[in-house]
């Protein structure tokens, strides 16, 4: 009997029982936590801090904009922290955790390995909150959550691509001939470009690459938008080609490259986007359009959820 006593104490003051047994405890009370995570305390002496923080790296009081941006960071991180703490990621998440035992064991080695007595004094302590590694980290690991559940609004998005169709449909497109003259080879000027311009019109069956000098870039066959007009050549001649005749001779158009003789050869119509072959595409940049607001909404949530105050009321309290 006294074996049985003996071998039940020694179980019961076991490091790796009080570790599974505060675990347990810990995954009974998460219907027991309050819904929003208690918020850390904040008051004028954080404002003041700050300030001296900034002095510190740049020399400089910070200006009122500036402490005031400060200020803003630094609840939004609070908030941050204070919802990893409510998440119990202090005791959770391997770096945090390793950090913290290592700590406590530096600082209270009369605690030994029980590594459930450890965290309980590091929260005790407040160390989740003062260790700047432990700190950061957890700050880091709820950042990265922030964009979580963020999902694809049907409707918006069906408003987004039709409100980008440049991007999603297909733009009108001109396809084009052109006579060019090179402005830096001798004689080339725009009264030559004007006396070819009557000849190709008056002599329909003269062939344009015979008269002028050779383009610099290929692809002038294949339809443009006027967008990849207009970023080629400059708005002049786009808007020369948008409001030409089919098969008429117009310009001469100058650009930085010299002159051009234009003949526009076919107007293909914009075309409204096929929203289901682009759905997935526009997803993935509407996601990545609305994720800072999105972020910024739960942030300011929890922010709103733990009661903190705004950062101009903790300037006010602190007098600046």
């Amino acid at each position: 009997m006294a074996i049985a006593d003996r071998r039940l104490r020694r179980l019961l003051r076991a490091p790796w029982l009080h570790f599974l047994l505060l675990g347990g405890l810990l995954h009974l009370g998460q219907g027991l936590l309050p819904s929003a995570a208690a918020a850390l305390p904040t008051g004028a002496a954080d404002v003041e801090r700050l300030r001296r923080e900034w002095r510190a790296e740049t020399g400089r009081w910070p200006s009122h904009a500036e402490l005031l941006a400060s200020t803003e960071r630094w609840l939004d991180e609070q908030a941050l922290l204070a919802e990893a703490l409510h998440r119990e990621l202090d005791l959770r998440d391997s770096v945090a955790r390793e950090r913290l035992l290592a700590n406590l064991r530096f600082a209270r080695p009369e605690l030994g390995d029980d590594e459930a007595a450890l965290l309980a004094e590091a929260r005790r302590l407040g160390m989740p909150a003062s260790d700047l590694v432990v700190r950061r980290r957890l700050v880091q690991r709820l950042e990265q959550e922030l964009s979580a559940g963020q999902t694809v609004d049907e409707a918006a998005l069906r408003a987004y691509v039709a409100a980008h169709p440049e991007r999603y449909g297909q733009p009108e497109r001109l396809r084009f001939s052109q006579l060019y003259l090179n402005r830096d080879r001798p004689g080339r000027s725009a009264d030559q470009a004007e006396q070819l311009l009557a000849r190709l019109r008056a002599e329909p069956g003269l062939d344009p690459a015979t008269l002028g000098d050779a383009w610099l870039f290929d692809g002038d066959a294949v339809p443009q938008s006027l967008a990849q007009l207009r970023q080629r050549y400059g708005a002049g001649l786009a808007a020369a080609l948008q409001t030409a005749p089919a098969g008429a001779w117009v310009g001469p158009v100058e650009t930085v490259y010299g002159w051009h003789l234009l003949q526009l050869q076919e107007r293909l119509p914009a075309q409204a986007p096929d929203y289901p072959a682009v759905r997935q595409r526009a997803a993935y940049a509407w996601l990545a359009e609305q994720e800072p607001a999105w972020r910024r909404a739960r942030l300011d949530g929890w922010r709103r959820d733990q009661g903190l105050p705004s950062a101009s009321a903790l300037l006010a309290e602190a007098g600046r």
